[in-house]
């Protein structure tokens, strides 16, 4: 089989090295994995005083100490003290290396482009006052980037309406949004870039509030983090303060890693994700009828977690506003590249493997999409929501034709200004091979428990056998669980689909694109690849009745839930195991 190109840069080839590091799961912090933390609240302004922010401050230390970080405080700080804690945050960064976070509540203000902090104690009269008397932002990054650590996040809680602006020409409301960012760093802000932020009413603000919820839940990796952060304002806020975040990260990070000490490291390197043959086996009633097993050797069992070879694909993402003041779903930006689609080992219509060549980069969403995104279409659009059997909120939607699917990105399209669309079945297979020529995204094997083989957990779930839930235990334990599928223990006796934020990403920062939901895309169904072209065009017809999904189930077996199945699925059905996740032209 042909391997898999892709352009690497001098900057990918050291991120490659990033990777080789080891995650040192229960053991303690030490050269290179330490978490650090500048944490700045001002509130004692002269002129329009915050309630909040010191309270804010102080809170979120506690919290990121108990998650393992060495915590500077600084409250109420004057320029001085601001600029003295940035300097000693640099040392420490470049000392320990490691994960670096500044966090900051106060007054900032943007001016001609540039974001400023407000010390408090200020002279600021005019707006040529803030080169000499505020603090640039970018200061504070181009420290954490010449600490040259591993991950670096800025955390600006900075957007309340600073009456200062009245007296500058060219300041505006809120922040403005920073267009380059060193590698290796997630920038968020408390609301989006040019609005203001709310203090709050309580003790903290909704965006601190929601922060220091977010970041305490296990095994949450920090894209989803955020995402959760801003569904809480929105919620808390009713809509009138949407936070938004910006990314470059080369690496995952989870601020409480599952069944990991808070002293350990838990910047996670980015797995290589590989290919698989056969997906959802759905027809015109979404059955599942296996292949037969001489299609593929035997699957070795595995009971420890699989480690991947490291991947030097770096991955930025982003989300576009709206024009009804929310945020479309979180996007992972895409390169070119070429690979070899379809699998010579699995059915019939997996054939001939032919070279595919992605021409132009795009993006598309870290997950399938939610029922949290869906519902709000169907409320703008005044249709009747899917049926939700599971729950709603971070749940993949479902229950959805086809063609609901493809509205649903006509009015991302329409709100955004942006060319949303259904993937192609040859970007799908490049999304779920991430770089890699596996049978899954991980490996060629699936995590299985000795006590119980494949060929026996059919009937050991039919019979609700007590090895299931000693073997699915056992899995949970070591971390070896990493999609949603009938073979996977990732569900013992009553099957269903989980939120889109379960399991690893996979190496181009992408969630569930095997199991879980199967995945419709554009093309129309075709029956073998015989005359497929080589890019990454859609397969249409006229008038086509069936449309190809990929990617498996949460009841699909395990040779249904590699990366080069595929079925025909009916434009006019709704099913409870098929969604979708959307693609944005760039």
């Amino acid at each position: 089989m042909k391997s898999i190109t892709h352009p690497f840069t001098l900057a990918a080839l050291f991120g490659l090295l990033l990777f080789n590091q080891p995650a040192y799961a229960n053991q303690p912090t030490h050269q290179g994995h330490a978490r650090t933390a500048l944490v700045i609240g001002n509130g004692l302004y002269a002129k329009a005083p915050l309630r909040n922010p010191t309270q804010d401050a102080r809170d979120l230390a506690q919290v990121l100490r108990r998650l393992g970080f060495e915590v500077q405080l600084r409250l109420n700080a004057n320029q001085r003290t601001m600029e003295q804690a940035i300097d000693e945050f640099e040392d420490t960064l470049n000392k320990h290396g490691g994960v670096g976070l500044f966090y900051y509540a106060g007054h900032g203000i943007q001016s001609q482009g540039i974001n400023y902090l407000l010390p408090v104690k200020n002279t600021i009269e005019r707006e040529r006052d803030l080169k000499f008397d505020a603090i640039n932002v970018n200061r504070i990054i181009a420290a954490m980037d010449a600490a040259d650590n591993a991950l670096n996040i800025v955390i600006l809680d900075a957007c309340r309406n600073n009456p200062l602006t009245r007296s500058f020409r060219s300041a505006s409301r809120g922040l403005a949004r920073l267009e380059q960012t060193p590698t290796g760093l997630l920038i968020a802000y408390s609301t989006s870039p040019g609005e203001v932020a709310l203090d709050g009413d309580g003790q903290n603000s909704p965006y601190a509030q929601s922060l220091m919820s977010s970041i305490q839940t296990p095994g949450q990796h920090v894209l989803l983090t955020f995402q959760d952060i801003a569904n809480r304002v929105q919620k808390t806020t009713k809509g009138q303060q949407v936070p938004w975040i910006s990314s470059s990260l080369t690496q995952d990070f989870y601020f409480q890693p599952t069944d990991v000490s808070t002293s350990t490291a838990s910047v996670v390197p980015v797995p290589i994700p590989p290919i698989a043959s056969q997906t959802a086996h759905i027809a015109a009633h979404v059955t599942d009828q296996e292949p037969t097993e001489q299609l593929l050797p035997d699957l070795k069992t595995l009971e420890t977690p699989i480690t991947p070879p490291p991947n030097a694909y770096r991955w930025t993402s982003f989300r576009d506003a709206m024009k009804n003041g929310s945020q479309g779903p979180m996007m992972v930006t895409i390169g070119t590249g070429s690979y070899d689609m379809g699998s010579n080992d699995g059915n019939k219509q997996e054939k001939p493997v032919h070279a595919v060549t992605i021409n132009a980069p795009f993006a598309v969403s870290a997950h399938e999409i939610s029922f949290a995104d869906y519902d709000r279409f169907s409320q703008a659009t005044q249709r009747t929501s899917p049926s939700a059997p599971w729950g709603r909120d971070d749940q993949p939607v479902i229950n959805i034709r086809w063609q609901d699917a493809v509205d649903y990105t006509e009015w991302l399209s329409q709100q955004t200004g942006q060319r949303y669309r259904l993937p192609s079945e040859s970007e799908w297979e490049y999304l779920a091979r991430a770089n890699s020529t596996n049978r899954y995204h991980w490996s060629d094997e699936l995590p299985q428990c000795s006590e119980l083989p494949i060929s026996r957990i059919d009937d050991a779930r039919k019979f609700k056998h007590n090895q299931l839930p000693f073997c699915a235990h056992k899995l949970k334990q070591k971390q070896a669980i990493r999609i949603n599928c009938r073979h996977c223990f990732s569900w013992i006796h009553d099957g269903k689909s989980f939120p889109v934020n379960s399991y690893p990403a996979n190496g181009f920062g992408l969630f569930n694109m095997l199991g879980n939901v199967a995945e419709m895309t554009q093309d129309c169904w075709k029956a073998n690849y015989y005359g497929a072209t080589s890019d990454s065009s859609a397969y249409l017809t006229a008038g086509c009745s069936q449309r190809t999904i990929r990617g498996g189930h949460w009841n699909s077996g395990h040779l249904n839930v590699r990366v080069t199945s595929r079925h025909a699925f009916s434009i006019n059905e709704r099913s409870d195991k098929v969604g979708f996740r959307v693609v944005r032209e760039m």
